[in-house]
């Protein structure tokens, strides 16, 4: 079962107990790891296994439990 969460720029949340956020340029961080997603890209946080796929301005971060 997947654990996620949906945030518009700049707004941020947690994901378990982990910190994620977008910013207004298409900068993403999770955990303090930092990376820019250009739409319709994705992302998978190496530290911890979060991935994030932008959708024009909705960033969906997702956990696999």
């Amino acid at each position: 079962m997947a654990e996620s969460i949906t945030l518009t720029p700049p707004h941020y949340d947690k994901l378990g107990a982990v910190l994620c956020a977008t910013l207004n340029d298409g900068t993403v961080t999770c955990a303090g790891d930092v990376a820019h997603l250009d739409d319709g890209q994705e992302h998978v946080f190496e530290r911890t296994g979060i991935r994030v796929k932008r959708q024009g301005d909705e960033y969906v971060f997702t956990r696999e439990q």
